[in-house]
């Protein structure tokens, strides 16, 4: 996720896992708060207490956090840091 105060913007990498977990695409999606009431009518439509909703909520939920997660560290090829240094 992009952000930039309260602006947001989805990944189309976090936008295609959205739309397989919900079946819904989150189209419009431009703050936080926006992002939050899509969140809120998946779990809606998603509603009640079986083992396989409790599930689906929590796949929202992880997707979710994984928007606010900072990206894994990749190294870089031939950076000093990277060598390894010699005996």
């Amino acid at each position: 996720m992009l952000r930039l105060g309260n602006h947001v913007r989805l990944t189309r990498r976090e936008i295609e896992r959205f739309h397989e977990i919900t079946d819904f695409e989150p189209a419009g999606i431009r703050t936080l708060a926006d992002l939050d009431a899509y969140i809120a009518r998946c779990k809606a439509h998603y509603w009640g207490a079986s083992r396989e909703t409790r599930f689906l909520h929590w796949l929202i939920d992880e997707e979710y956090a994984q928007c606010w997660r900072p990206p894994e560290p990749r190294a870089r090829v031939g950076h000093p840091t990277n060598r390894k240094s010699a005996p």
